[in-house]
């Protein structure tokens, strides 16, 4: 998508979202995209619906595409390797009482021992990852 097109989504966007919050059509379609409405399980509430259209619509249509390089360094011979790498989300560890989002974003991108061996020597690594072009949007999941 480029990003000249942007407006037409969105317009697009608000207006299934203002059709599907009024309507009780279950199949709305606008030009070239079609939008299916579940008949089970169907959200009520209007924050539903909100969270529903972000997850199932908005954020498949977003390019949230951090391209960069995992870099294996030994800490014995200095050998460094680089990997390219394209992540669509970051996963972070969320405990039940709080959340240190910068915490574990230095955890995700910042140096931690890596079970990859030097190729060189067989001692361990050392990874972090090297961002190279950053997505106008990130996605971070958690889990506990």
């Amino acid at each position: 998508m480029l990003p000249s097109d942007m407006p037409l989504v969105l317009d697009l966007i608000h207006t299934f979202f203002d059709e599907w919050t009024t309507s009780t059509v279950q199949n709305i379609q606008f030009s070239a995209m079609n939008f299916n409405i579940p008949t089970s399980d169907e959200p009520k509430e209007l924050d539903e619906q909100s969270i529903y259209i972000l997850e199932q619509i908005l954020i498949p249509l977003l390019d949230c595409k951090i391209i960069g390089y995992k870099v294996y360094e030994c800490q014995s011979c200095k050998n460094k390797i680089k990997i390219r790498s394209i992540f669509t989300y970051i996963l972070v560890n969320v405990n039940k009482t709080d959340l240190h989002i910068e915490r574990e974003l230095h955890r995700f991108f910042g140096p931690t021992t890596s079970d990859l061996l030097c190729s060189v020597c067989s001692k361990p690594t050392i990874r972090h990852m090297e961002v190279i072009q950053w997505p106008q949007v990130i996605k971070i999941l958690w889990y506990e």
